[in-house]
């Protein structure tokens, strides 16, 4: 018997695919930065920012945090980011002027560990904020006060966990022998004798066109 093989073209089609390392299909464009590290900027902030809604934070002055009937929770914003990326890249060390950035807030810090990934150094910023917190306390009432201020030494924690900034954009920038992390925040928080949240039932009062998640107990769009 006679076979006869045909022989047909064969065309291979390469289908990307991304693993969310900044460059497409990413959640900003920038490729300086990679979707873990902005990951764990967004997750590590809510992470704390439900803790002290549940009043399971730490407090320096009056034992725990009380609970929080207004923590917004916070999503990752690029006009943020490109915003402290360009600041990050100063390598300043110092905060930028205010009156280039009016209605956002900034945290920033030094991390000397030069070994770590950009998702471990976002991870140690966010934590050595938060730890203001136990090193220093809040007034038992939660208002932001120029005794507050004056001190400085818990004013990246109280604007990390304040309950209306649920926007929030990072940058790192490696500057030789230490990372410059800036986040900025918006809308900002900090403004004088206003709570920093308010006390009361967990998710008791939450916004307009946001609900209760029950498991962080944060206020969530």
């Amino acid at each position: 018997m006679l076979m006869m093989l045909c022989s047909f073209p064969i065309t291979l089609v390469f289908i990307p695919f991304f693993f969310g390392d900044g460059v497409e299909g990413s959640i900003c464009t920038d490729p300086s930065m990679t979707d873990g590290t902005r990951n764990a900027f967004v997750n590590t902030h809510n992470k704390y920012r439900s803790i002290v809604a549940q009043g399971k934070g730490y407090n320096g002055i009056i034992d725990y945090t009380p609970t929080a009937a207004n923590m917004l929770k916070m999503t990752y914003d690029c006009n943020m980011e490109a915003a402290a990326i360009v600041h990050a890249k100063t390598c300043s060390r110092k905060e930028s002027n205010p009156k280039t950035r009016r209605g956002i807030g900034e945290n920033i810090i030094e991390i000397n560990k030069m070994y770590l990934t950009m998702p471990q150094v976002a991870k140690q910023a966010t934590e050595r904020w938060f730890r203001q917190l136990s090193m220093h306390g809040v007034n038992a009432n939660m208002i932001f006060n120029n005794a507050v201020q004056g001190k400085n030494t818990v004013n990246h924690f109280t604007q990390m966990v304040w309950h209306s900034s649920n926007l929030v954009g990072c940058g790192i920038h490696s500057c030789g022998k230490f990372f410059f992390v800036v986040c900025r925040y918006s809308p900002r928080g900090n403004t004088i004798d206003e709570p920093i949240y308010l006390i009361g039932q967990q998710c008791g009062v939450c916004p307009a066109g946001t609900q209760c998640e029950q498991k962080t107990s944060l206020c969530a769009v």
